[in-house]
This record gives structure tokens, C-alpha cells and sequence, in this order.
């Protein structure tokens, strides 16, 4: 199956310059920006990130203590049906929602099982909403339209909306956003994910765009879904994560926007009485998210670390060529195969891509949280051959070797 599809990406090779040429670029501006003040930084949070994986359940629990002082309604969600559940529920009869940018609600499948019960959600990022509305997978966590050119997505945009669109980033980019605004401006629920969360109760949300601040707070009722290893101990180490993440997602020192957020808008300016719903939501929901994440932080605790900055996929060579294969949903490269065995279990790791990892050792040199996927890889691969889950190539290399001696087939 995979042999298949990959036979077919290889013959995209506009796309494939496009998204190397995109990932180098931020390779660059990396290498061009990193300081030793931010070197000092990356180390402190890794620490941070260490300390709070091994107290999850304290912090865990302190957050939900918080976030409900705060006016929010907290659920917790064993897996992404659940999680689903939960949020249909909140949408009641509403027929379409507003979502930022977020690997956990494309784990759950949010799109696909909304579109199941009638209900339309609109992507506001330009990349999500450019490889949602072009029917296209994404590249990378945080520019899932890197592979395209802005001719090709001129071209396509041009023919879904009967218009002649300029093949210029800032065309594109402003039909895209005039476009989306109609969407937001109506919605009357607002889903998002968080790049992290503090103990302290608050939800960091990072972007460039402006469209989080939108999403978050225009909507009447803003639902968030954490995953469950996304948390630390308080605000200022949300910061901290927020300027690693930019920096080695964009090779920028940060974003335009660091939204925190801790509870629904309310007043207390009239007899020191709180009224909900000012000028912004008048609910929050948050959902902690598990989803296999505790089996995770206890067999792969340095697995659990992972900021979601999509470093590794920049440098990985068999994300650049084949980065819809090699991965799961929002989670590209090898991070994305090992949560895919701990969400979805051993045959999904290996449908998507387990076996394509080269084990090169590139995404471990660059991740700033030091995690040895490669490592991982190799452990989870042990563990599939061991259960007689060898993929068709291997088995005929092995058939080779066997009976001819070689792994090369004989020329006839």
C-alpha cells in the first residue's frame, strides 16, 4: 500500500522542490538567529519539560483546579471519541464552527467526523484553510502548505471560486483572509487546540496570523483541547516554550501573538459582582486530552517532552519526499509514527511510515528537546517484526538472501 502511494508522490516533483526549498529556508534563518542566550533557553526548558512529564498527575491536577476557579468547564477525554462527544455535544445544533490551527484536533479527526453529522469547520489559518479548500495534505505542523507554489495555488484557487486570483503570497493570502472572516464574524463556537498549559490554569496560543485571537474570542463559547503532555508548571514556563517552538518551527525568536488565556471574558466593574460573556466568550470549555499519552510518557518519557515544533520534519529526509506517508494526521515524521502506535496501535505505525524512517539521526541532532527518535523507531520496529509484521519488501529482500545469497535479484 505504501509502495504504492509513494510511487505516486515521487512523480510530484514540484512539490517536492517546494517543500525542500521552504524547509531550507527556515533551516537557514535558524542557523542565522540561534544565540547563546537562546541555547541557554532551549536547555532550562527541556529541564522544565523533564520536571513536568514526571509530575503530570499533580500538575494535572492543580490545572483542572484552577481552570474550573476560573469560570471554565473541564472535561477529561480518555481518547479522541470521547473528546468528540464532548464537543458535539457543546455545538448542539450550530452547522458550522470556526477552528485555529491544531495538530490534537486533526489526531481527533475533528473535520471528518463533524462533516459526518452536518456540521462544516472552518479552518482559519491560510495553510490549513489553503490544503483544506485544494483537498491537499499537510507538509508540516506549522506551514501544512509549504509543498505548494503560489502559482499552484493561484491556479487551484482560481477554478473552486470562479475568480482570477494573482499567483502572489499577498493576493492569495488576502483572498483567504477576506474570505474566512465572513466565517468567523458568524460562528458562534470556536475550537482550538494549545501549543501549552500551565498548572496555574491558563492555555498559551501561539500564531501570526491574529486569527487565534479571532477564533477565541469572537465565538460565544471557546472549547479547547489540550493534549495532556502539553502541560507545565506555570505561566512564564508557557513563554519560555512558546520562544523555543518559534524558533526552531519558523527560525524566528517569536511569534506575532502569545495569547494566554485563562477563563471566559468577564467584568467585575459594577458592585465587584462577575458578569460573563463582555467581549468575548461567554463559556470556555477545556478538554485534557489522554488518548494513549500516559501510556507514552511511560514507556517513551522523552517522547512526551516534544514542543510540536516540526524541527525534526525539516531535516528529515524521508518527511521532505514523502511527508503525507510519514506520519500521523497532524504529527509528521517519526514523533508522528510513535504516537500513532500509542493512539491507534502497531499496525497503524506501521501503515504510516514506520519502516520509511532511515534511521539517519538528523531529527535528534536538531530537536532541542534532545529526544532520540531513531531510538524509538528501532524499539518499535523490534517490536513489529517480533509480532510477524514485516512489510512486503523486506519480506522479499530476506526471500532473496535466503535463496540466492544476495538481496539483489539476478539479472536475467
Amino acid at each position: 500500500m505504501i509502495g504504492n502511494e509513494l510511487e505516486k508522490i515521487l512523480k510530484e516533483e514540484d512539490k517536492i522542490r517546494t517543500r525542500m526549498k521552504s524547509f531550507f529556508l527556515v533551516l537557514q534563518r535558524l542557523k542565522d538567529e540561534m544565540s547563546d542566550e537562546q541555547r541557554e533557553m532551549v536547555e532550562k526548558l527541556k529541564e522544565k519539560r523533564k520536571e513536568a512529564i514526571e509530575n503530570v498527575e499533580e500538575l494535572l491536577k492543580r490545572a483542572e483546579e484552577n481552570f474550573i476557579s476560573s469560570g471554565c468547564q473541564v472535561f477529561h477525554a480518555k481518547n479522541g471519541k470521547e473528546a468528540l462527544n464532548y464537543i458535539f455535544s457543546e455545538i448542539e445544533d450550530e452547522e458550522m464552527v470556526v477552528k485555529a490551527k491544531s495538530n490534537v484536533l486533526r489526531e481527533i479527526k475533528l473535520d471528518e467526523k463533524a462533516r459526518e453529522k452536518g456540521i462544516e469547520v472552518i479552518p482559519t489559518d491560510v495553510g490549513d484553510r489553503i490544503v483544506e479548500i485544494l483537498n491537499e495534505d499537510l507538509t508540516h505542523p506549522t506551514g501544512p502548505a509549504a509543498h505548494l507554489s503560489a502559482e499552484h495555488i493561484a491556479s487551484r484557487l482560481s477554478e473552486v471560486f470562479n475568480t482570477k486570483i494573482p499567483p502572489t503570497p499577498e493576493a492569495i493570502a488576502n483572498f483567504i483572509r477576506d474570505d474566512t472572516m465572513k466565517y468567523i464574524m458568524k460562528a458562534k463556537v470556536g475550537i482550538s487546540g494549545a501549543n501549552a498549559f500551565a498548572s496555574e490554569g491558563i492555555i498559551s496560543l501561539v500564531h501570526s496570523e491574529g486569527n487565534i485571537s479571532l477564533v477565541t474570542r469572537i465565538p460565544e463559547k471557546h472549547i479547547a483541547v489540550l493534549g495532556i503532555d502539553r502541560i507545565v508548571r506555570s505561566a512564564e514556563d508557557t513563554v519560555t516554550f512558546a520562544k523555543v517552538q518559534s524558533l526552531y518551527a519558523l527560525g524566528k525568536p517569536i511569534t506575532a501573538y502569545v495569547d494566554l488565556i485563562s477563563g471566559p471574558s468577564k467584568t467585575g466593574d459594577i458592585e465587584k459582582k462577575i458578569v460573563k460573556g463582555m467581549y468575548g466568550p461567554r463559556e470556555m470549555h477545556v478538554i485534557f486530552l489522554d488518548n494513549g499519552r500516559k501510556k507514552l510518557m511511560k514507556r517513551f518519557p522523552e517522547l512526551a517532552r516534544c514542543i510540536g515544533c516540526g524541527a525534526c520534519v525539516l531535516v528529515c529526509p524521508a518527511a521532505n519526499v514523502a511527508a503525507s506517508l510519514f506520519g500521523h494526521s497532524g504529527h509528521r515524521s517519526a514523533r508522528g509514527i510513535a504516537y500513532s502506535y500509542f493512539i491507534e496501535g502497531l499496525e497503524s505505525a506501521i501503515s504510516r511510515g514506520l519502516f520509511l524512517c532511515t534511521t539517519c539521526h538528523s531529527c535528534s541532532e536538531i530537536c532541542p528537546m534532545g529526544i532520540e527518535l531513531p531510538k524509538i523507531m528501532k524499539e518499535i520496529r523490534r517490536e513489529a517484526v517480533s509480532n510477524n509484521l514485516r512489510i512486503d519488501a523486506h519480506e522479499r529482500v530476506v526471500k532473496l538472501i535466503l535463496e540466492e545469497g544476495s538481496p539483489y535479484p539476478k539479472k536475467s
